[in-house]
This record gives C-alpha cells, structure tokens and sequence, in this order.
C-alpha cells in the first residue's frame, strides 16, 4: 500500500488539515496525529496495529484513493477515466448559434459578428441529425451561443419547443441555457426564455461602469452597464444567472470595484461569480492564437494571486464562486462525443471557438457533406503527450489544460491551470478558515 501522488495537504489553522486526492477530487480534514499515521504507512505497515479509529480512517482514505495498492498505474487509471467520460453517452450537448450578429462591438471578440439568422432547411436538418443520434443519450442539452442569441429569440422559441418535443417523445430529460451579452435581458425576455425550458443564462462584465462601458458598448457606442446590472436583477427572478468577468492586467482595479458594486447591489441575483484570464483569441498578421504578451494578458501564474483575492472578495458578499474541484478544466465539450457545435450556416464543429468557420467544420448540415479527418483532430487528441504534463501534480484536473490552446501550440504560461499556483489558497477559502 502506498500514498497516491496526487495527495495534497492544505494546513486550515488550528492543527487541522486538508487531505485532497485530485483522482477522486475527495477532500477529507484530518488532525497532526491523522497525518502522522497516513506519513507512518508502507506495504508492511500492519493495519492491526492501529485503533479502530484510525483504521476507520485508513480505510476511508484507500476508499478515495488516497492509498493505493502497490502496482495501481495512475497514469492509467487517468487516461482511463478521462476516455469513459468522453464516451460517455449521459448527455448530448448541442451548441447552436441561431445568428452570428451581435449589437455590441468588444475588440477581443474572435467572431464574425456578421451575416443572416439559420434558415429553415438548416433548422430542419439540425432536427434530423439530433433526432437520430439522441437515442443513444440520457439528456440533451442545449446552450444558445452566438453572436447574440436573444436578437433571435423568436428562433430560440420555435427551435426549443422543437428540440423539447423530440428529447420528449424519446424519453429524455431536456435541459436549455443562454450565453448573452445581457442588454436583451430583460424581465420579458426571461420570461419568454424560460417559458421553452432556458433554465439559466450567463452575462459578462469587463469591470466598473466607466471600463465596462469602454469595452462592451452598443454598435452605436452606447453605454451597457446600467442596464445590465439591471437586467441581471430583473431575469434573475426567472432564470438562474451565472456572471462572468474578465480579468486581464490592466482591469484589476475595476475589476475590484465592479464585485463591490455587484456585492452592495445585487448579491443575491447572482447563482455564480467567476473570473476568467483574457486570451488573445485571433491571430493578428503573423502572430499566434494564445500569444502571450504580459501587458494584455495574464500568465496562469500571474492571474492565480488575482483570482484568489477576487474570489474571497466575492465571498464576503455572501456571493458563490464555484468550487475549484469541481470545475472541468481539460475536459471541455469539445473533447466529449456528444458534443456539437451548430452555427446559422449549418456548419458544425467541435469547439465554440470555430463556431460557424467553414474551414473548420466536420459537416455542413445545409449542404449535406462531412470532412471526418477534422473530427479526428479532436477524437484522436492526447492530453498525456506532452512530457510535463505527465510528471504535473494537476494532471487529474487539468488534463493538460483547454485542448484548442494545445493544439494551437500555446504557451504553457497560458495552457496551465492557475489552479497549478493558487491552490492552497482557494481549497482554503473553500472548505478551510481563511478569511
């Protein structure tokens, strides 16, 4: 018998510790004396030797994985685990973008912005590819993505009663959310979204009013932040709302304000609070995706301290952040078999990323035609090639960070989880006495 290595100790004060097995993501609080004895195993340890409390814990400890018989391959049993859950057959997630249109005008976004809503034959095809792969699945899941979904809402309506009656009419469960930019947000429209099964949308800040409005402003440079520190109030009363804030290096201080505001304001219309690192999504004349340039983006190392102030920020407001071992890090929708991503064209990809680029699809449902070998890219995808990977303590979480950055050949300071740097920290403002 022997320790995994992916046992992590947390000291939470007091004498008392974190014991965090990142196979099972088991967290489990033990004392000096409980550490003592799991330090005091080995193969030969004789378990009978023990109280019958702390054999009660060795045996709690082996149940999550903490310790492990002698020949028990980690690597394995991760690569393993990581393959049923792409196969899995739970849920079947279909991304679609009723239009590529949007009415704000953010300079990091990577999509077109442009072009006409998803006509009818594409509509109709959608309905019959999803109608003969759903049998295979538990649930369909539907997240509306765009540009912005809502300036179609009258597709999202037609379009989810359709998908509603086929997960129906199969016995499935049917599950819907909306990733919008919140300016349509309206209590009206949130009504109409949950009344077709959207159950829960997700609004973006970029900081304080006066940096937020500098960012994320209407096609005709109008003002955003009012209204949808408004809108996220009023939906919120129909829908769940989750809110997402980009941090990069030079927002931070009104990245601060803004959880201020949200926390005196607002706080109890927000399900979830979380901050997400910019990336440079577009190349840029001769330059990489994911380039790494410290005065625009942060380094997984360097947004790690960030995150975990703003986190117990946001956390004195009463307001949830998410557990950091429950988050899927590597195993994005991409990398799952279920997953598709249907753009108003009909082109179909993998990740939302390259929703909607032809020269990305694997199909193309308004013309009919596949093109596997793109597919492949994603099903044939290694997490465990890269040799630093492999030897990594967060490997079980991160699985070698977003496959989209790897495959674009990213640097790690930007395909490493800040998780890598801060953890401690945040299993602390988690489950432990840090204030």
């Amino acid at each position: 018998m022997r320790q995994s290595v992916y046992n992590l100790v947390t000291d939470i004060g007091g004498g008392q510790f974190l014991l965090t097995n990142l196979l099972s993501r088991a967290v489990i609080q033990a004392s000096h004396h409980r550490l003592a004895v799991l330090e005091s195993l080995s193969g030969s340890t004789e378990l009978s030797r023990l109280n019958t409390s702390d054999r009660e814990f060795i045996s709690t400890l082996a149940q999550n994985l903490f310790l492990l018989p002698d020949a028990f391959d980690e690597l394995e049993y991760i690569a393993r685990m990581h393959i049923e859950e792409r196969a899995s057959r739970g849920v079947k997630n279909l991304v679609i973008a009723p239009t590529m249109r949007c009415n704000m005008s953010c300079h990091y976004c990577f999509e077109s912005r442009t072009g006409n809503a998803m006509c009818d034959s594409v509509q109709a095809r959608l309905l019959e590819s999803v109608a003969a792969s759903l049998p295979e699945y538990e649930l369909l899941h539907v997240q509306w993505f765009g540009g912005e979904p809502l300036l179609e809402i009258e597709q999202i309506e037609q379009l989810s009663g359709r998908l509603h009656q086929l997960a129906s009419a199969t016995g499935k469960d049917y599950s819907a959310e909306v990733i919008t930019n919140g300016h349509l947000l309206t209590a009206d429209m949130a009504q109409r979204l949950a009344a077709v099964h959207v159950t829960e949308a997700q609004v973006t800040f970029e900081g304080m009013r006066n940096f937020h409005d500098k960012v994320r402003f209407l096609n005709g440079h109008e003002a955003t932040f009012d209204r949808l520190v408004q809108n996220i109030s009023e939906a919120s009363r129909h829908l769940t709302v989750n809110v997402r804030v980009h941090v990069a290096p030079y927002n931070l201080k009104s990245v601060r304000e803004l959880v201020d505001h949200l926390g005196e304001n607002i706080p109890e219309a927000i399900t979830r609070l979380y901050f997400s690192p910019l990336f440079n999504y577009q190349a840029e004349g001769k330059l990489a995706q994911y380039l790494v340039d410290r005065r625009k983006f942060l380094s997984a190392q360097d947004f790690a301290p960030a995150q975990t102030e703003l986190v117990a920020q946001a956390k004195r407001y009463g307001i949830s952040t998410g557990d950091p071992l429950k988050a899927s890090y590597g195993l994005c929708l991409a990398m799952l078999e279920g997953t598709e991503v249907v753009g108003p064209t009909g082109a179909v990809t993998k990740c939302y990323l390259d929703i909607n680029v032809a020269a990305k699809a694997h199909a193309d449902l308004k013309a009919g035609t596949e093109v596997p070998e793109r597919e492949e890219a994603w099903t044939d995808y290694d997490f465990a090639e890269d040799n630093g990977c492999r030897s990594c303590k967060f490997l079980p979480v991160c699985l070698g960070g977003c496959p989209s950055q790897r495959m674009h050949k990213a640097d790690k300071q930007v395909v490493c989880t800040p998780l890598k740097f801060n953890f401690h920290q945040r299993m602390q403002l988690e489950y432990g006495s840090l204030q």
